[in-house]
């Protein structure tokens, strides 16, 4: 009978054969740090985002194994409401995925990034989650720490977009 393997089959130094290959690996990608809100490349972490500023989504991600990762995507889910007058609650939701086609080499980092906008000059309150998903897979491998905001309107300016 043929037997079909969904990896190469290898055979250790004790001959104990059929391991996974360690030619590349997804297991060891890990987020540094927690997800977070930047209005530059990603080197500044912006902890109370203002209104009317443009920013990005990032999450730093480690390989600390010793083989190339396989490819995999970064999903970028912000979720919340918007605080109207009037106790009106209008919920909101962002997704994006950053994808890293060439995976990860051994023992370094990199920044994923995805470009949201600017928040309105409404009173809301959000929830940013980044997860790190190998290709062909709807299953977190990781995620990273989620942040939780509240934006201020800014009481000087009307609504952006006005």
């Amino acid at each position: 009978m043929k037997q079909f393997f969904l990896h190469t089959p290898v055979t250790d130094a004790a001959g104990s054969g059929d391991r996974p290959s360690e030619a590349s690996d997804g297991s060891r990608l890990t987020p540094v740090g927690a997800v977070y809100i930047t209005p530059d490349d990603g080197s500044t972490d912006e902890t109370t985002p203002t209104p009317g500023i443009n920013y990005s989504l990032c999450l730093n991600i480690a390989n600390v194994g010793s083989v190339p990762s396989v490819p995999f995507f970064v999903r970028f889910r912000l979720a919340g409401q918007i605080h109207l007058e009037g106790g009106l609650n209008i919920p909101y939701s962002f997704d994006h995925e950053f994808t890293k086609d060439e995976g990860l080499s051994a023992g370094s980092t990199f920044r994923a990034l995805a470009y949201f906008g600017a928040f309105q000059n409404e009173e809301a309150s959000f929830q940013l989650e980044a997860c790190v998903y190998l290709f062909n897979t709807n299953i977190p491998l990781i995620c990273a720490k989620d942040f939780v905001f509240v934006i201020h309107p800014n009481k000087n300016s009307s609504s952006v977009g006005d």
